[in-house]
């Protein structure tokens, strides 16, 4: 038959056999509406209505919240494009036409459309950046171009210097057809006439006279080694 009592049936009488243990001792002392199933029952209903009661303002504000930032989400991953082509144009032209503000915006040192115009938003402010880096390279212009406009100073002088030599002394002094150092060769010699030549490479009286007794006295110096052998 306890095989034949279906799941209701048998649940109250499991909760009738509970009943008679509160009318035994020590348990029969205690107030029937507090003993029994149906008593603990509604003493749970009212604690958790007690506790429901005092969390509900918490409840709201963090479920208001979560609803915030949930629909902020929503909001940032954009329009649903996973199903049609359609949906995907809207969500790029979209993004286009916000990108394109943003570049009129920063052209135009109009930073009220930028999304962080009032936290980070120095990086998308592109004219004033601009200007700071235009203002930074002419301070480092400043102290930079004196030892480079020196060091192109000193490369462009010696380069002259070169020139110079190259084309003043070296053409024109040492090693070019009009160079001093050529007029004096055989073929300028050789066009010498007769009374040039007398004139530059003759000698004197005195010198010749040297040369004759010289020759004489070498002769007989000569005859008499002969004499002396």
């Amino acid at each position: 038959m306890a095989t034949s009592l279906t799941s209701p049936e048998r649940l109250r009488k499991i909760d009738l056999l509970r009943e008679k243990n509160f009318d035994e001792e020590p348990w029969c002392h205690l107030p029937r509406d507090r003993v029994g199933v149906a008593a603990l029952r509604e003493r749970l209903q009212d604690l958790l209505g007690h506790i429901t009661d005092r969390a509900f303002p918490k409840l709201r504000a963090e479920a208001r919240r979560m609803l915030a930032e949930c629909k902020t989400s929503l909001d940032r991953l954009g329009a649903a494009r996973l199903t049609t082509q359609q949906q995907q144009q809207v969500f790029l032209s979209d993004m286009a036409a916000r990108f394109q503000a943003m570049v009129r915006g920063a052209l135009e040192a109009n930073y009220s459309s930028l999304p962080d115009a009032d936290t980070d938003g120095d990086s998308l402010r592109l004219m004033t950046n601009v200007v700071n880096m235009t203002a930074a390279f002419n301070c480092d212009f400043i102290r930079s171009s004196h030892d480079t406009l020196k060091a192109y100073y000193k490369v462009a002088r010696e380069r002259v210097v070169d020139n110079l030599f190259r084309q003043a002394v070296d053409h024109c002094l040492l090693t070019g057809p009009e160079s001093p150092l050529g007029l004096f060769c055989e073929k300028w010699v050789l066009g010498l006439d007769a009374q040039d030549l007398a004139s530059m490479a003759g000698e004197s009286c005195l010198v010749s006279r040297r040369r004759e007794r010289l020759t004489a006295k070498m002769q007989d110096l000569e005859s008499a080694l002969k004499i002396l052998r």
